[in-house]
């Protein structure tokens, strides 16, 4: 799901993934056209058998129920790493949609629609260098539904009626929704979208006819989570066990304003992909590094100079999470968002998977500016184990300058102590 609130200005809401079983409508509409693929694409099959629809999103206005069930985890479409993007456009298919107590929009028309799908395609194209992209299919007439929106999985079963072509693999059925619906209090998020595993297609809702917006929840669709910041009580970094932060941590969902992944729609997500996502759809090997033993002098370049060359280091030794090191300079598309009004810092930055879905900032500054995260030249990372110690070097324009120490391994320098992504843990 996207948020578009202004951090800040109407608080920081958690979210999380949402696994739910699918209700008795979606089995209705299985009995009709055969097969339904909703969310979790793969969990619904020929002859009916209904599994899981995952989705992620939060509940703007305080519920944690879609379809008929509960918040419960991380389910494994929001975990699995999607497979690799095989380069053919996917298919959009576009059903407008009236919720119950809503009416059809008249601004949210096909030529608007073609616009926001040619946006949202051309930014993946883009931060995948063609792997991943787009093409509108059909656009639908609007049409009512009795169901609202606290009942996605009925408001996709209806879509589905008048598009059943959506049911099929690499196929992503978006429902547009009046505006209304997302502002009125009514139930409705500003978007939605379900979990998919890269190839399998998914379903999404939108409320805006933003491009952002609709490359966020395809994000979903493509099997990416939220991207959040993580902030610990004096501290670069903490520590997960037993399905919470062991110390005084606190996750803020969508709170990387750089990433299409967090906050997305006007002035939000307008920023290059970051690591965690680039290494979880596997379609720009070229740009990751695995870091496994100590490592000195690795240069990264800017994150927004998409196919220049190494831009992030993906750290991996036993017994730790996954670290991820990217350098966000005021250059290509991170540029508005580093000069905008909310002053989001430049330098390099430390990432980790979110074990509860999608990926994490680390405020690597504690107690300053909230949007102050970066490590500037001479600074240190230093991971809540202490195992793993991130000192950069030199920054320019051109690129950061990192060195790497992992307890107990060799030296390396540079280039030869690192390995292709495509090995990649």
């Amino acid at each position: 799901m996207a948020r578009r609130d202004l951090p800040g200005l109407r608080g920081v809401r958690r979210a999380g993934a949402l696994i739910v079983l699918a209700v008795l409508a979606v089995l209705a509409v299985v009995a009709v056209i055969g097969v339904v693929e909703i969310g979790a694409r793969d969990a619904i099959r020929e002859g009916g058998v209904l599994g899981v629809v995952t989705a992620v999103g939060s509940r703007d206005h305080g519920r944690a129920a879609v379809a008929g069930g509960g918040a419960t985890g991380v389910g494994a479409a929001a975990t699995a790493r999607p497979q690799a993007p095989t380069g053919a456009p996917r298919d959009v298919r576009v059903v407008r949609l009236a919720p119950a107590g809503h009416a059809p929009d008249p601004t949210m028309t096909p030529a608007a629609v073609r616009a926001a799908v040619r946006g949202a395609s051309a930014y993946w194209s883009e931060q995948t260098r063609g792997a991943i992209s787009f093409r509108l299919v059909s656009i639908s007439d609007w049409t009512d539904s009795p169901h609202g929106c606290e009942d996605v999985a009925a408001l996709w079963a209806d879509a589905l009626k008048a598009a059943p072509e959506a049911a099929r693999t690499r196929t992503h059925l978006v429902v547009v929704a009046p505006r209304s619906a997302g502002e009125d209090g009514s139930g409705c998020d500003y978007g939605f979208g379900s979990v998919g595993t890269g190839e399998s297609g998914g379903s999404t809702y939108v409320t805006a006819l933003h491009p952002q917006l609709l490359a966020h929840e395809l994000g979903h669709n493509l099997g990416l989570g939220h991207a959040a910041a993580l902030e610990c009580d004096g501290a670069q970094d903490g520590r997960f066990a037993g399905r919470a932060w062991q110390e005084e941590c606190l996750v803020r969902d969508y709170d990387d304003l750089y990433d299409v992944m967090g906050y997305s729609g006007e002035g939000f997500g307008d920023g290059s992909l970051g690591a965690v996502g680039i290494d979880r759809l596997g379609a720009d090997p070229a740009a990751i590094r695995t870091v496994d033993v100590t490592t000195s002098g690795l240069r990264l370049q800017p994150l927004a100079r998409v196919g220049s060359g190494v831009r992030v280091a993906k750290i991996t030794a036993p017994g730790e999470p996954v670290y991820y090191v990217e350098y966000r300079a005021a250059t290509g598309r991170d540029h508005p968002i580093a000069t905008g009004e909310w002053r989001v810092s430049t330098g390099v930055r430390i990432l980790r998977e979110n074990p509860e879905g999608g990926s994490l900032v680390l405020d690597t500054s504690p107690g300053g500016w909230r949007y102050d995260r970066d490590l500037s030249a001479g600074q240190t990372f230093v991971s809540a184990s202490g195992g793993v110690r991130v000192r950069v070097g030199r920054i320019d324009a051109d690129g950061a300058t990192i060195d790497v120490d992992l307890a107990g391994t060799p030296t390396r320098r540079g280039e030869a102590a690192v390995s292709p992504a495509a090995s990649r843990s």
